[in-house]
């Protein structure tokens, strides 16, 4: 396929579910790739219909992640990871997005 330069095969054991889920990535070259998931929101704040945010942004070899109320997005929390290669930061934020999945959290955006 033109354009993309590695398929990565990722498998990850949840130990509560005792389950294994497979993912298969294929990374494009020079991309920014971006997840938004949301969750309704623990105690009062779910109650009332309020939801939670979680970003995972991948730029090159960092991954950006940003969370906080989905209705206050100004007050958000933000976290930048770098890595030494591209590959590397792509299958982290993945990981990051299926742990995210297991807890409760629905892909509202893939980019």
């Amino acid at each position: 396929m033109r354009g993309f330069s590695q398929r990565i095969k990722l498998n990850r054991f949840d130990k509560t579910k005792q389950k294994c889920y497979t993912t298969l990535i294929t990374f494009r070259k020079g991309k920014k790739m971006k997840w938004i998931l949301v969750k309704k929101s623990d105690g009062e704040r779910g109650n009332a219909g309020l939801k939670k945010i979680y970003q995972v942004i991948v730029e090159d070899n960092k991954v950006i992640t940003l969370w906080g109320k989905a209705e206050d997005v100004s007050a958000q929390a933000k976290q930048v990871k770098s890595f030494a290669y591209p590959f590397l930061a792509k299958a982290y934020a993945n990981d990051k997005v299926q742990s995210k999945i297991t807890r409760g959290y629905e892909v509202v955006l893939v980019a």
